[in-house]
């Protein structure tokens, strides 16, 4: 065939004349008005999806079949005019070319029920590419198309579709699912305490202030929230050191970006039954009427005659459900390490920098184990309780795996 292909295009009248005859069937396909608009959407899609990409899409076909003229077209990427073989492509771009097919099919046929299944969308593409394909996605699913996703990636949790995303567990016993909907999240609010919720906007409101690092949470085996970054830096530093190792555990800490904001997000994972601690400070610059830290405590089933005493600590209180690192984290740290002082000098000295969350965590590296030493008792027994609560909700085995369904309008379902 190669060299059936070298002769034929030796003569540049031949191929011109072959060219002209291959572009008249073209035309005769687009007179098929189905065709001509499969192929103007196809071509805007694909136009839309690889804009950041070296590879362009055009219709083209190879000899055809007599019997089934379109069973010839090629779907064919070009690369700065050169036609390349669709197994070039990464695994990225050709699953891109297949959302960008199917998104055609679905808007050319209108009459058709169309469900697209996508399992990891996000394999093969790097973290800014996730949250582009994210937003394609989504898109289509406004536009109609049926979406199906399996998913480990927060790029792809849309909160917005409360009601589509399923959390699924496997352990011993099996494969479990928990789904909840606006209802369910609203009555989680109310039981534990949330004074503003309303059942209309309790969706719109956790939807517009999720990031994907607190998305991250789905993926956990158990969480520990905290007010911000100088936490969730030093303290898998302190946990490693007393024998917890927080990625291998599934654990995750996440800074929630203030205590206005612990109570919030401990609602929404609880509610998915993933067992998440709450860690915060007394510190009074952002909460100085304590109703923040209040919240929290409320939240978590803290009683009532018991928040004056928690919220008025100044050392270490650690309990079933949270932790008040007394005064202030880095205050505490002082206190609780005897050469805490002297290492967080010599750290800012040695970053040439006094950013609070990156010297902690270098000073959390550099504090020698002694277990004799306060911090070290407080830690470990934080440590032990938090990996035992873990333990007692299961063993799920693999990564927990979120899916998100994005179906539009239920109306428009064909099952």
């Amino acid at each position: 065939m190669r060299s059936f292909h070298k002769r034929l295009i030796a003569d540049d009248d031949r191929v011109d004349r072959l060219k002209e005859l291959f572009e008249s069937i073209k035309s005769t396909f687009h007179e098929v008005p189905e065709f001509e608009r499969f192929a103007e959407n196809m071509s805007t899609v694909a136009g839309e999806m690889l804009t950041n990409m070296t590879h362009g899409l055009e219709l083209d076909f190879s000899a055809y079949d007599p019997s089934n003229y379109f069973r010839s077209l090629r779907v064919h990427p070009t690369e700065e005019g050169a036609t390349r073989a669709f197994e070039e492509l990464g695994t990225g771009q050709q699953q891109i070319l297949a959302l960008a097919f199917a998104h055609a099919y679905s808007s050319s046929f209108l009459g058709e029920n169309l469900i697209l299944i996508l399992d990891e969308p996000e394999a093969h593409l790097h973290p800014l590419a996730q949250r582009w394909l994210s937003r394609i996605i989504n898109k289509m699913a406004e536009d109609g198309l049926q979406i199906v996703i399996t998913t480990h990636s927060p790029y792809f949790v849309n909160l917005n579709y409360f009601d589509g995303i399923y959390l699924v567990r496997k352990d011993e016993d099996g494969t479990h699912v928990i789904n909840h909907s606006a209802q369910s999240l609203y009555d989680h609010c109310i039981e534990t305490n949330a004074t503003r919720a309303a059942l209309d906007t309790v969706v719109p409101f956790y939807a517009n202030n999720a990031i994907p690092r607190i998305l991250n949470g789905f993926f956990a085996k158990g969480l520990i929230l905290v007010e911000g970054l100088t936490e969730e830096l030093a303290l898998p530093e302190y946990f490693m050191q007393v024998g917890l190792d927080v990625e291998k555990e599934g654990i995750d800490i996440i800074g929630v970006q203030g205590k206005g904001n612990l109570a919030k997000w401990w609602r929404l994972f609880t509610l998915f039954e993933i067992p998440t601690f709450v860690c915060f400070d007394n510190d009074t610059g952002d909460d100085r009427n304590g109703n923040k830290r209040k919240d929290a405590l409320r939240s978590i089933g803290i009683p009532e005659d018991q928040l004056d005493g928690v919220l008025s600590g100044t050392t270490w209180s650690i309990n079933e459900s949270f932790c008040v690192f007394g005064q202030d984290f880095e205050t505490t740290m002082r206190a609780s390490f005897p050469d805490y002082e002297d290492i967080e000098k010599e750290k800012k000295e040695e970053l040439g920098s006094s950013s609070k969350h990156i010297v902690a965590r270098e000073t959390a590296k550099s504090i020698a184990y002694d277990d004799a030493v306060e911090g070290w008792i407080r830690m470990k027994e934080l440590a032990d309780h938090f990996k035992t609560t873990t333990e007692e909700a299961g063993d799920e085995g693999d990564a927990v795996a979120p899916v998100t369904l994005d179906i539009g309008d239920e109306d428009d379902l064909p099952f």
